[in-house]
């Protein structure tokens, strides 16, 4: 069986959700959201009026293919029983038996396995899910990698401290005390040589030279013995530099363990939302798709049932063909079969309706007998005796008059087949009080008569 939106569209219909809760609402299926059960109850609707499908052959029954199928327990008749009255729409009737009821025709045409579409509160969900999987965050991307890759590659690749004389003679600090040095030199050099002249009466002399000499050596000696001092600042300035750089990479590695926290928030936000519509998608289509499985079972099951009858009837049709049976005769056959059917049907509502006075008067008698036989007690145990014995007696049996209100029953809705069959069910099981040769004469003249009075 198709799809209701596949059958639709083949019988040039508009198959939106629109128009299918239009057409829900029209034919009595509230609260349309286009379930597999609805969308199930709305095709066979559909199928069942329009004009493109044929009708469903359970109404050659006079009913549903339910009824079709509950039909087929009824036993077959062997053959013809009755007159061929009525043979003109008996063969028509069969022949549109023939042309439907075909393994391939019938099981294809109503009741084959049909093809699971999804809810529409399916569908959105998948499409949620999908919409979702599609929004998944790129690959994280630092923005930080050649700041980061560019600090660690001075870090990695520097020389190492070194501080040589030369180093030294061109360090700033080193040339400002050098300067200042010198000057103290110079000063010291023109204070001795001023001073030994003095000592000379004025004339200069190599004495005073050399001694201004040694004086300004002294001064500059001083400047030499600081080189160390030099030294630990060079390699105080070298090490803060270092540092410094260790301090930069931190700093910039903390702004991209910033950013990627981030986007990790923003990874589990989806995954979240991925999560909640996979499940949900999940038990919607697993609560949906199970309703379809019943319906295909439901379906299949009526189908099996509906074939067996095919298969009684194609074998009623098949033996008469075999005899030389005319199709008038097969159509006449088929409706004897059915007749056979009701006539089935009415004994067993004609069984339970004995059945059910037997009940009430079972119920009666022994309501009778607890009474007499609590208005015995005492004084009248001998008379409550009697009473319980007569009540015994009667066991669950009806009156006369009851019995003959049943016959007027049976006869005057099943006829006088039914009224006879009566009859003789309730003299096999003597079931009415009295004499049963008396009980057995009344019932006959009253048959009699209601046959009079009809004409029958």
């Amino acid at each position: 069986m198709a799809s209701i939106v596949d059958w639709m569209k083949g019988n040039g219909q508009d198959s939106s959700f629109a128009n299918r809760k239009k057409l829900a609402e029209q034919n009595g299926i509230a609260n349309y959201r286009g379930t597999a059960d609805q969308n199930l109850s709305l095709l066979g609707m559909l199928q069942k009026g329009g004009a493109s499908s044929p009708a469903p052959a359970a109404s050659l029954a006079g009913g549903t293919p339910a009824a079709v199928a509950a039909g087929s327990t009824a036993a077959a008749p062997s053959g013809p029983a009755g007159s061929a009255s009525g043979s003109g729409s008996q063969t028509n009737k069969s022949t549109s038996y023939q042309k439907y009821y075909t393994k391939s025709n019938y099981r294809n045409n109503y009741y084959d396995t049909m093809e699971y579409e999804p809810s529409d509160e399916v569908e959105e969900y998948y499409g949620k899910m999908q919409q979702t999987e599609a929004a998944r965050p790129d690959p994280y991307k630092s923005k930080y990698t050649e700041q980061i890759d560019n600090i660690l590659n001075g870090i990695l690749n520097n020389k190492g401290f070194s501080y040589k004389a030369e180093d030294m003679m061109n360090d700033d600090l080193y040339q400002m005390y050098r300067q200042q040095y010198q000057q103290n030199a110079q000063r010291a050099m023109r204070d001795t040589m001023g001073a030994a002249q003095a000592m000379t009466g004025g004339y200069g002399s190599t004495y005073s030279q050399a001694a201004a000499q040694q004086a300004y050596d002294q001064t500059m000696a001083g400047l030499n013995d600081r080189a160390l001092d030099f030294y630990d600042r060079a390699f105080s300035r070298y090490q803060d530099e270092r540092n410094n750089e260790y301090n930069k990479l931190g700093a910039v590695e903390n702004l991209d363990n910033t950013d990627y926290g981030r986007y990790r928030d923003t990874v589990t936000d989806w995954q979240t939302d991925r999560n909640y519509y996979a499940n949900r998608y999940d038990t919607l289509y697993g609560q949906d798709f199970a309703r379809y499985q019943d319906q295909v079972q439901q379906n299949q099951f009526a189908a099996n049932m509906d074939f067996e009858v095919d298969r009684a009837r194609d074998a009623a049709e098949q033996y008469a063909a075999s005899l030389g049976l005319q199709t008038d005769q097969q159509a006449e056959a088929e409706r004897e079969w059915n007749a056979e059917y009701e006539l089935q049907k009415r004994k067993a509502d004609q069984d339970y309706e004995i059945a059910q006075w037997q009940y009430e008067q079972a119920k009666q008698n022994a309501a009778k007998a607890a009474s007499g036989g609590s208005g015995g007690s005492g004084g009248r145990r001998s008379s409550g005796s009697k009473t319980k014995k007569s009540s015994s007696g009667s066991g669950s049996k009806i009156s006369l008059n009851d019995a003959l209100k049943i016959l007027d029953k049976a006869y005057d809705e099943h006829g006088a087949s039914s009224s006879e069959d009566m009859r003789k069910k309730m003299l096999a099981a003597q079931i009415v009080e009295g004499d049963q040769k008396e009980v057995k004469q009344a019932l006959w003249n009253r048959e009699l008569s209601l046959r009079s009075v009809n004409g029958r």
